[in-house]
């Protein structure tokens, strides 16, 4: 436990990362736990037994197709090329993939070109992306409801100066009512 804290602190892969809101299990799906691997500039680091290497120049993937997620998620460049090769669909429809190509649905099940399959997984990760994606929806209703919380409050403390300027003038009846002139 004390290791995956280190990791996140040198800058796990998943602090890196930002995925559109219903695209979570599948990035979850896809990468698995090597999000816990933390992006290093050096090629090896003996304090970590895994580790992103940022200096790699992975190049630019050679095609993207319109159900990538590449096109739903936000990551550092050398993600691009296996996230291009990654295949989002609701319902796997048994395609054909190339080698290297990864197929997953929204609800988080992969299977790789090779024939590999793995069941809905990985759940605390995309949790981790769905509660980041549930804040930053919140963030604008948040600002909106301090908004209004200093706007009452301004009303509040006016109204309290004029009650208390009423008192001073004597305009006010001992039931807190003011007086008529």
């Amino acid at each position: 436990r004390a290791q995956k804290q280190q990791q996140r602190a040198d800058g796990a892969l998943i602090d890196a990362l930002s995925v559109d809101p219903g695209y979570e299990r599948a990035l979850a799906a896809a990468l698995g736990r090597d999000v816990e691997a933390p992006m290093l500039d050096k090629e090896h680091d003996p304090g970590t037994s895994s580790h992103w290497w940022q200096s790699v120049d992975t190049g630019q993937p050679e095609s993207v197709a319109d159900d990538s997620l590449l096109h739903y998620v936000r990551a550092p460049a050398l993600l691009a090329p296996r996230l291009a090769r990654v295949h989002v669909v609701e319902v796997d429809d048994g395609r054909a993939l190339s080698p290297g190509h990864r197929l997953v649905t929204r609800a988080g099940t992969l299977r790789r070109w090779d024939g590999y399959c793995v069941a809905e997984g990985h759940d605390l990760f995309a949790e981790q992306w769905i509660a980041a994606n549930r804040i930053d929806a919140l963030r604008p209703l948040i600002a909106a409801a301090e908004a209004a919380v200093a706007e009452q409050g301004a009303a509040l403390a006016l109204a309290q100066n004029q009650l208390t300027a009423a008192d001073a003038a004597g305009l006010r009846s001992p039931r807190g009512r003011t007086a008529c002139m």
